[in-house]
């Protein structure tokens, strides 16, 4: 008898069919050899419907086993009339004789636990299966022609004769005596609608269903791999099933019909197999190839259910279903998709999952930044320092990273309290110290599996094309540290602590200051599928991480954590550290501090004289920590208020204004959001960078910082901003402090798209 779950799943696809046939289609004028077949096969189904079902009747009557050689006559006609549809369109169409069969045989197994025939037999019971059978087979017969001729007004008309028949034959058979019971045919009409709508699926639509099967020998396989190229996002489940007993096996791979047991989430879709009975000691093998776009973060947490019924892992010999059924092994490919091995004595419904939290709420924010964009207007940039070399910053589109989040505080559904609990390296932003082409899932932690105990570290954003000036340079974003905060999921409104190093490396050519990752089609999904241009990892494959608008020039193209420039290319150690809380409400930074090269005028930043290392903006900042007063400039340039030749900003609405002195600039190369980055005084100069960069044309001012600075993010849960301003210290390397001008103020602002995940 099919299975509660069965059931379920079959009357949730009838009330799609249901709701089909009462749309109006317009009539064809003529069907092709395509939808003659689909027709031909339909007609099939139901004369085998019927047929089956006209066999369980016979033996309904005296009690007797269903005559086997009747039910044999009845399949072999409906494979031969499937042979013959696919003959006469010339190929074959959509649906197997094999699923068909095996639904059917379903169906029969339902109406014998609805109509139950009593000891002995019974005319009711005989009666009422022969009418449950030409039900089925009128319901497929209007289905058949209307894909030849479609026409929903006359399938609806069938339809309700079909269902006037069925109840007035129930009622026949229930006034003969020997009836076990009465309102058997409502029972009776949802599952023959429910199995028809299956069949409806499988046959009639070319994305119904994937379906495989056949008769296997005794260790036989049948699989919906037949092009033997995986899973993808389309089909993000195939399988496979090996007998050790001869028979029929077919699979149907199709959407979930149903909720996932309590505390799981589905993942992909649900897997309909019958199989010949096996045993614990001799059991299917049944594998499951699961596509990585559907895994969650830890793809070795998923398992499966069994009608159902969550399916734990073997625990017994090997080869062994013990427990039964049990998964045998889970296996992660180098495409990222998953394998699941599992051993049952029966087959039935298996759907792939994933354990939720206990409440319920996010485990992790997976945010993905928007960098400025040819055709978009992003406010995501960083400023950095009181020389505007160093201002307007574009930072990586579709730069991602996750935050892993506690939210046991939080009732659900609004999940309104949770904490920001550190890096979750599921977007393989985390890499290995000691080989950074390697991922490993362990931050700022000796991480033995992946990186043989060397050190996990993070990464904010990939490398990021800069040229200032003329120079260009290369800069990593690589965080220090876990980051901190909190966040509410309902209404996307927080804030995240991080500490980062901006890691500075001198870039190749002002064309392409950091190596690309040339041709791969999709950012950030795990797969190497570009060529790194450029660095230590020239010539090797690459997974895009984050695309520039202007770099390399002209074009644009990608960067990526797999093409990192060369260690011997760095100029600032550990990097220039950028601690800051990036907020979704408002953040400003105000000018308070007396600034050691402008006599008279106010600076926002200067460093603690007791600890030249950290960045201050106030005397109780360094008093907190014993580190002095907020009074020294450390290794940098000076501390002045902005790069103005009178230090006179003339501020705008946004708290950044320009200067009155402009620098000249080449017309060849310039960024996304219009700014010009080579350095000019004449057309010489221009010529002595290259062909590309054009005449020296530019007349751009400098940027600048008033005395206030200021920033607002945006709440959003889909969408929000975050903006952070904050003090930056001086780096080791003179150059750098004057270039940038460091000790100084910051600024960040970016737009997110974010998503949440609720698995681990």
């Amino acid at each position: 008898m099919a299975s509660p779950a069965s059931r379920l799943r079959r009357s949730c696809a009838f009330a799609i069919v249901s709701a089909l046939l009462v749309t109006w289609v317009s009539p064809a004028a003529a069907a092709d050899p395509a939808t003659q077949c689909t027709s031909y096969k339909l007609g099939a189904a139901g004369k085998q419907a019927a047929g089956l079902l006209s066999c369980a009747s016979k033996g309904a009557k005296d009690g007797s086993e269903t005559d086997a050689e009747c039910v044999s006559k009845a399949n072999v006609k409906a494979a031969d009339g499937f042979a013959s549809a696919d003959a006469k369109a010339g190929e074959p169409c959509q649906g197997t004789s094999a699923t068909t069969t095996s639904r059917l045989e379903e169906l029969t197994e339902e109406i014998a636990g609805i109509v139950v025939v009593p000891p002995g037999g019974g005319t009711c019971a005989s009666l009422a299966t022969r009418t449950a059978g030409k039900f089925a087979g009128a319901l497929l017969k209007a289905e058949s022609s209307n894909e030849k001729s479609p026409d929903a007004v006359r399938r609806q008309a069938a339809v309700e004769k079909a269902r006037g028949s069925l109840l007035a034959g129930i009622a026949k058979a229930e006034a003969k005596d020997g009836c076990s019971g009465s309102g058997q045919a409502e029972p009776v009409r949802v599952a023959v609608e429910a199995v028809v709508a299956t069949i409806v699926d499988c046959i009639g639509s070319d994305d119904g269903c994937t379906e495989a099967g056949g008769e296997v020998e005794e260790g036989g396989t049948i699989t919906t791999d037949d092009e033997n190229d995986g899973a993808d996002a389309e089909e993000p489940v195939e399988s496979s099933v090996e007998s050790p007993n001869a028979g029929t096996v077919v699979i149907v791979v199709e959407e979930v019909e149903g909720d996932a047991p309590t505390g799981y989430e589905v993942l992909g879709q649900q897997v309909d197999i019958t199989a010949p009975d096996a045993t614990a000691s001799a059991p299917l093998v049944l594998t499951f190839l699961i596509d990585a776009s559907v895994l969650p973060g830890d793809p070795m947490t998923v398992t499966m259910t069994r009608n159902g019924v969550v399916v734990g892992d073997c625990t017994g010999a090997a080869g062994v279903a013990d427990p039964d059924p049990c998964v045998d092994s889970r296996t992660v490919l180098p495409s990222g998709d998953l394998e699941i091995v599992v051993l049952t004595s029966q087959a039935s419904i298996w759907v792939p999952v994933t354990e939720l939290p206990a409440n319920g709420c996010p485990t992790a924010m997976l945010m993905s930044m928007l960098g400025d964009m040819t055709g978009a207007d992003r406010s995501t940039e960083l400023d950095i320092g009181w020389n505007s070399l160093t201002h307007d910053v574009d930072r990586p589109n579709d730069t991602r990273f996750a935050l892993s989040l506690d939210c046991s505080a939080a009732s659900p559904p609004d999940c309104d309290t949770c904490t920001i609990t550190g890096i979750d390296p599921r977007n393989g932003n985390c890499r290995c110290a000691n080989n950074t082409r390697t991922t490993c899932d362990q931050p700022f932690a000796a991480d033995s599996n992946d990186c043989g105990g060397a050190i996990c570290q993070c990464y904010m954003a990939p490398p990021m094309n800069l040229v200032r000036g003329g120079t260009p340079v290369c800069v990593i974003e690589r965080a220090g540290s876990q980051p901190t905060g909190s966040w509410d999921v309902s209404d996307g409104a927080g804030s995240i602590g991080l500490q980062t190093y901006g890691v500075i490396y001198l870039g190749a050519t002002q064309q392409a200051p950091c190596p690309a990752c040339v041709g791969d089609a999709s950012a950030s999904d795990g797969v190497r599928g570009g060529t790194c241009s450029g660095g230590p990892s020239n010539g090797q494959p690459c997974d895009a991480n984050g695309l520039d608008p202007t770099y390399p020039h002209p074009g644009g193209g990608a960067t990526s954590y797999d093409c990192l420039p060369s260690v011997a290319n760095n100029i600032t150690g550990l990097g220039m550290p950028m601690n800051r809380t990036e907020t979704t409400g408002h953040s400003e930074l105000v000018a308070t501090l007396p600034c050691s090269n402008a006599p008279g005028e106010m600076c926002a930043c200067r460093v603690c004289s007791g600890n030249t290392s950290r960045a201050c903006s106030t005397d109780a900042e360094c008093a907190a920590v014993s580190a002095g007063t907020c009074s020294s400039n450390g290794f940098g340039a000076g501390g002045q208020p902005n790069s103005c030749d009178d230090f006179n900003c003339v501020v705008d609405g946004d708290t950044e204004g320009v200067c009155a002195n402009s620098l000249q600039h080449c017309d060849g190369l310039v960024e996304e959001d219009g700014r010009a980055v080579l350095a000019c005084n004449s057309n010489t100069d221009c010529d002595g960078y290259g062909s590309f960069a054009g005449a020296c044309t530019v007349s751009q001012p400098n940027e600048c910082f008033g005395d206030t600075i200021a920033a607002d993010g945006a709440a959003s849960p889909t969408a929000p901003k975050t903006a952070a301003t904050f003090c930056v210290p001086p780096t080791s390397n003179a150059a750098v402090n004057t270039a940038g001008g460091l000790p100084g103020p910051g600024r960040a602002r970016t737009e997110w798209t974010v998503s949440y995940a609720t698995e681990p």
